[in-house]
């Protein structure tokens, strides 16, 4: 993916975080059941591979930087917070406010005013599956 297209991502899902937590958290579900969330970014190369096939047996298993990136930022984040990993903050450091915690995690605090103007909120391209993850799928 271009810089660009990344960046837009990175900012897409960031703003969609920041959207969730400020919507959804502390929410009641039912009378006595409260959704409380924290949420991470992170981005970077990912890879999704099914492994295994002994006694028929698969799994499925996401790994990579963008991955360890999570991890990092969620572990970050607090109940009601939306943390970024800081390798992933360096592309919307611009768009959004945040706060940089020791952990090198930022904890968002805010979308700008001229966010959208620069990097337009826009839905992303379907990609459709490999026609072998798509048999594996239908298996």
């Amino acid at each position: 993916a271009s810089d660009s297209a990344f960046r837009a991502a990175i900012f897409n899902a960031t703003a969609c975080a920041l959207e969730l937590v400020n919507n959804l958290n502390n929410y009641y579900i039912h009378d006595e059941i409260m959704l409380q969330l924290h949420i991470g970014v992170g981005a970077g190369e990912l890879f999704e591979l099914h492994v295994g096939g002994v006694n028929d047996r698969w799994e499925y298993l996401v790994a990579g930087d963008a991955v360890c990136q999570l991890d990092n930022a969620v572990s970050g984040a607090a109940k009601g917070e939306v943390g970024i990993d800081g390798r992933a903050w360096e592309y919307v450091a611009d768009l959004f406010t945040g706060e940089r915690r020791d952990s090198g995690v930022v904890i968002l605090t805010d979308l700008l005013p001229h966010a959208s103007q620069v990097v337009p909120i826009q839905a992303l391209p379907v990609i459709p599956p490999s026609p072998e993850l798509a048999e594996l799928v239908k298996g």
